[in-house]
């Protein structure tokens, strides 16, 4: 390549240059490791965008399970207790929760079927108010009512842990003592007496002092007969042999009443 310099002359020898031609910036290694950290920031924050959602996912997911196990206990507690009310509705007398008189009855039957297998007496105890319906008339049958459960407070109390009790009907109790040794039966029958006569009862501001009557029969396992209303009947009579002589005393089966206690205040 020939040349001319300024005043004209030419080179014949030519003359020469040289040059770089540079990439665009975009597409420089800066720019490529630019493109390397600008992709794993995206990918991170999409990661923990993810990760965040998840999180809270399963936050609202377990707060979901808390509630709804917290319902389900909830209604497994009420389903419970609505059970156990019918339960024991079906079981006591809803007055002086005592047994009510078909589980007293069911449990009689029970404990028979017991003293049959053991070989061991069982007594059988019918107690009832004394003129109980003086105070329904005197004093109302609210008043009565609240006669009623103290004097099963107080039965109760006179028994022991394992003895049945339960409300027969009316103002009458009945209790089945496992384990009825004859011999002691004066002095467990006389316990109940005790239980009502020894202190008055606390009614709206009155004293009332009452009185009960008690018959009490054995069931003798190899005597006699399995059928429950046969140890009630005697335990029946013996009641009212003690009403019959005056009250306020105990009659153990066919005995009379004067040879058992002096029990007339």
């Amino acid at each position: 390549m020939t040349t001319q310099n300024n005043d004209g002359k030419w080179n014949p020898s030519g003359g020469s240059f040289s040059f770089v031609l540079l990439p665009p910036v975009s597409q420089t290694p800066l720019a490529y490791t630019f493109y390397a950290i600008l992709t794993l920031i995206i990918l991170w924050l999409v990661f923990a965008l993810r990760t965040r959602a998840l999180v809270r996912g399963q936050q609202e997911l377990t707060h979901i399970v808390a509630e709804r196990t917290a319902q389900l206990e909830a209604e497994k507690t009420a389903l419970d207790t609505a059970r156990r009310e019918l339960r024991d509705r079906a079981t006591y007398d809803s007055l002086t929760n005592l047994l009510n008189r078909g589980t007293v009855l069911e449990s009689l039957q029970h404990e028979v079927s017991r003293s049959i297998r053991d070989n061991t007496p069982l007594g059988v105890v019918i107690a009832d108010l004394d003129h109980f319906k003086r105070i329904n008339d005197t004093h109302g049958h609210l008043c009565g009512d609240q006669v009623i459960r103290e004097a099963a407070d107080r039965f109760r109390a006179a028994l022991r842990s394992y003895d049945l009790a339960g409300r027969y009907g009316g103002e009458e109790f009945l209790f089945v003592l496992p384990g009825w040794d004859s011999h002691q039966a004066p002095e467990r029958t006389n316990r109940l007496l005790d239980a009502i006569r020894q202190c008055p009862f606390e009614v709206a501001g009155t004293e009332l002092h009452l009185t009960c009557s008690v018959g009490a029969a054995t069931f003798r396992p190899d005597m006699d007969s399995p059928d429950i209303l046969e140890v009630l009947r005697r335990a029946d009579d013996a009641l009212y042999r003690s009403k019959n002589a005056g009250r306020n005393r105990a009659t153990i089966d066919n005995a009379e009443p004067s040879s058992q206690f002096e029990h007339d205040r």
